[in-house]
């Protein structure tokens, strides 16, 4: 899978949920290669509570998470959870 075709799905399920606040989300994209890329989202919910995601995936066979971090806040921007994860064998690190 393209990794562009990856982050339009990913675009399409956020458009498609209904409890964000639309006009809030920040979506950003970086495709660095054919199957390599960055995607970071910042998500609002009418309650004031945020959900930012990252990920840095590699799509050539699967879908590989080689980086991600979610983390979610708040009304108060308190740290509600986190999740981060670094693949610790992958040699694909050195591309960036």
């Amino acid at each position: 899978m393209l990794v562009n075709k990856y982050f339009l799905h990913l675009k399409c399920a956020i458009d498609a949920c209904i409890t964000l606040t639309a006009k809030e989300q920040v979506v950003e994209v970086d495709e660095r290669l054919d199957y390599l890329g960055f995607f970071k989202a910042a998500l609002y919910f009418p309650d004031w509570t945020v959900l930012h995601i990252k990920e840095f995936v590699f799509t050539r066979f699967r879908v590989e998470r080689e980086t991600y971090a979610y983390l979610y806040q708040d009304g108060n921007a308190k740290k509600t959870f986190d999740i981060y994860m670094a693949h610790p064998t992958s040699t694909r690190r050195r591309w960036l």
